[in-house]
Formats: structure tokens, sequence, C-alpha cells
């Protein structure tokens, strides 16, 4: 016994180190992250009120996420400390999973220098403590591909279909990573490879089915099966994002490359061509058609660009940098290009904002004041979704939810919390005011702020 630890440890030892250092980094910078930002807030609200009796709603969310947040919450476990927390789990078996694939389809060297760019890039480390829905589904994606790679017994395949139907589910545009995994399994098929069709049938029935069960929740709950599809297709089609440190503008990829890679960059070309002067079977599924698909999304169809959505493809790019840096004939430029690119991204994450949101929530310093009158079972209606982070039952004050609606629910909303910074309808204090009473008032440079309590009766 232990001999094979030792020797499992002798065979791994690089990407242990990796792994260790890159729990290490997160661990220290674990408690930093404090601010919730509005996304997050609203995953918080709709796992709420998946669990709950009433509360947040957005059409256009995924319901992957907010499920696996709900069932935290539910378990009276703090939703915002253990969804932070199983999202930096993700983040380091993203790690990992970038290290076994590559190592399938390149080789150990190409595998632990892409996991070690990776965890220590800025982008993708600063990424993993904002409870946004892209990391958890990367994981759950890669998980899918590494499954279908090793081509091992059926369970696998069970479970390959089960991990990318989650994915889907926590973020709807990784379906176009889970294609090249179909049409893999397709070419097995048609090769007629050793128990291929039943392996194709396993893996696209198990995925699909995960998904079909939700479309028929959509249709059970809101008459319209596509009802989550079209909302979040329109959103990411039509609106524009607010990304990190870049402009959203045309080239917003093309930036981001260089943000990410920095002084990598010039690997990339170099591995593409590699890649593709030594294209096989594996890399043409798992590395080129990925890219391909999902790269071709990306700048096509959405026009909300953010340093979020590129994150499912990072292993794709990482993987082909690598190939592109080991068989680089002049090692001594390489490896001062390697320090200069960990030097470029610690500077880089001491530019992000991980202190706190970029928008506090208008009632933050008053929220144990403000849990006495209003308890966290009480209705409330707020314009911004950061309510929900202490409120169980948080009723939106934007979208379809206006002042109508509002002033038609005010004998079950005990308490309203409006800022004209979220929501810029009209809001009819002189109405309010005879239902509530006048808590706190705002009117600062940017936005008029109310916090209104139900009158005692």
């Amino acid at each position: 016994m232990k001999l094979k630890i030792h020797k499992f440890f002798r065979e791994h030892k690089f990407i242990l180190y990796i792994l260790i250092l890159s729990a290490i980094l997160r661990l220290i910078f674990f408690s930093r992250f404090s601010g919730i930002w509005w996304d997050s807030a609203v995953y918080i609200g709709m796992a709420k009120s998946m669990f709950g009796t009433f509360g947040f709603w957005e059409f256009l969310r995924p319901i992957g996420w907010p499920f696996i947040l709900g069932l935290l919450w539910k378990l009276n476990l703090d939703v915002v400390f253990f969804g932070r927390l199983l999202e930096v789990f993700c983040s380091f078996g993203i790690v990992y999973l970038v290290y076994l694939i590559g190592k399938k389809i390149f080789d150990k060297k190409i595998a632990l220098f892409a996991s070690f760019i990776l965890s220590l890039n800025a982008i993708f480390f600063f990424l993993g403590f904002r409870l946004y829905s892209s990391v958890p589904a990367s994981f759950f994606i890669l998980l899918a591909y590494y499954l279908v790679l090793i081509d091992g017994k059926f369970r696998s395949f069970f479970i390959a279909g089960i991990s990318a139907g989650l994915a889907m589910l926590i973020r709807y545009p990784v379906a176009f990573l889970v294609v090249p995994l179909c049409l893999k399994l397709g070419w097995n098929v048609l090769k007629r490879r050793s128990k291929s069709v039943q392996k194709f049938f396993i893996f696209n029935l198990t995925s699909l089915s995960l998904f079909g069960i939700y479309l028929y929740y959509n249709y059970i709950k809101f008459g319209d099966a596509f009802i989550s599809l079209k909302a979040g297709l329109s959103s990411i089609s039509t609106n524009h994002g607010v990304p990190i440190i870049i402009m959203n503008y045309p080239l917003f990829y093309l930036v981001f490359l260089f943000l990410f890679l920095n002084f990598l960059i010039v690997f990339l070309g170099i591995g593409l061509y590699k890649l593709i002067k030594q294209m096989n079977e594996k890399k043409f599924f798992f590395i080129l058609l990925p890219l391909i698909l999902f790269g071709g999304f990306l700048q096509l169809f959405v026009s909300m660009r953010e340093e979020r959505y590129v994150v499912p493809i990072l292993f794709v790019l990482c993987l082909i940098v690598g190939v592109g840096f080991v068989d680089f004939k002049f090692k001594k430029l390489k490896y001062i290009l390697l320090s200069l690119y960990v030097v470029v991204s610690f500077i880089l994450f001491s530019f992000m904002p991980y202190a706190v949101g970029p928008q506090p929530f208008y009632a933050e310093s008053d929220v144990l004041e403000m849990l006495k009158l209003c308890p966290k079972e009480a209705r409330v209606a707020s314009s911004s979704p950061l309510a929900a982070v202490h409120w169980d039952n948080v009723q939106p004050y934007y979208g379809e939810w206006t002042t109508p609606q509002i002033k038609n629910h005010v004998e079950d909303i005990e308490c309203i919390f409006y800022s004209s910074c979220d929501y810029s309808g009209e809001f009819p204090f002189s109405y309010f005011e005879n239902y509530y009473d006048l808590n706190s008032f705002s009117d600062e440079e940017w936005c008029k702020e109310y916090v209104l309590v139900k009158k005692n009766e």
C-alpha cells in the first residue's frame, strides 16, 4: 500500500505542487472577496424562491446554479460562504481536469503547463469567487469531456451525460461544447467501434433527459417550455455586458486574449499551427472543434461580451499555448516569457475590484436594524436583488414588477427598498406613505433611495 502511494506521488508530484499552490492562493484571498454582485444576488434570490414560498425569478436565468445554491440554503448553510467554497472547489477541479485531459490528448508536459498557467491566471482566479455560473458549468462540462475521452465502461458515459446535462442547465451556451462530444460518439458509431451505439445513446439520452425535464417544468409552470431559452438568448444577443477590465466593443475577444495570455500570446499561434499540422481524431473533437463552435457562437451571436463568458473554453486556449510552449527551441526566452506572464497576472489581479461589489445594496449599512423591522421571513419588495442575500422572500421591484404591480400587493409586502439607480420608473411615495413609514431616505448625487416599513395597525 505504501509503495503504491509513494509511486502515485512520484508520478504526479508536479500536478500536486500546482494544486497545492492553487489551493493556498485561493485560501489566502477567500475572505477578501466580500462583495455580492448583481447576478450573484439574483442566483441567490432564485435559489430561495425554488425552495421557499416566494421570491425572485428571472426567466432568462438557467436553473442549474440556483438549484445547487438552493440545496445549500435548504440545508441551513450560509449560501454565500458555502456557495463561494463550492465555486473554489470547482476552480480547483478545473485545473486538475485540464491536466487529465491534456495528458490524454497530448502529453504530460503540455498538460502540466496548461494547468499551471490556468491556475495562476488573474481573470480565471478572480471569477472563481464571484458566485457566477461560469466556473461550475465549466467544471461539469470538463468532467464530461474527460469521461468521454477515457472511453471507459457504460457508467462513465452515464455520469458524463449527467455532467453535460447539468453543465447546460447551469449555463445554456455550454451546449455548444456538448456538440463535439455528441459528434465524437456518433463518429465512433460510423467507425463501428466496440459498443459505440450503446455509449452514444447512454450519453445523449442522459444529458438530454435532464434538459427535457427542465423544459417540461417550464411548460407546466409557465405554459412555455422554451421561455427561459428565448429570454436568455434575447438578452445575450441584444444587451451589452459589464466587463471587469475591458470595454465592450467588437474586438473584445481579441483584447481578452492579450490580457488572458499577455506574454504567452506568441505561443498561441505556434501551438495552433502545430495542432493543425499534427491533427488527429482526439485533437479535432476535443480541442479544435470546441474552439470553433464555442468561439464562433460568442463572436457571432453574443453582444453581451464579458470575461466570464469565455471561461468554458479557457482549457482549450491553455492547452494550445502549451503545445507551442513545450517544443519552443529558445528555452531561456520561453521561461522569461512564462515568468513575465506570472508577474503580469498578479499585477492585473491587483487592479480588479475584489474587495466590494461595484454597487453596494443601499440598505447594506442598516441591515441588522432592518432585519429587526423586516424579519427574514417577511415579504419585501426591492429594486435591487441584493436584498435577497438577507431576506428569504424578496419581490423584485423591476422588470415585469413595476409600480402598478407593487401597488396591488401592498397588503402582502411588509417592506420596500427602492433606488432610482436600479429602477428608473415612477416611485409614488405619496401613495406608499399611506401604508408605510419612511425608515430612511437618501438623495445622493446619483440616486434617490427609499426604505419603507409597513405601518403598525
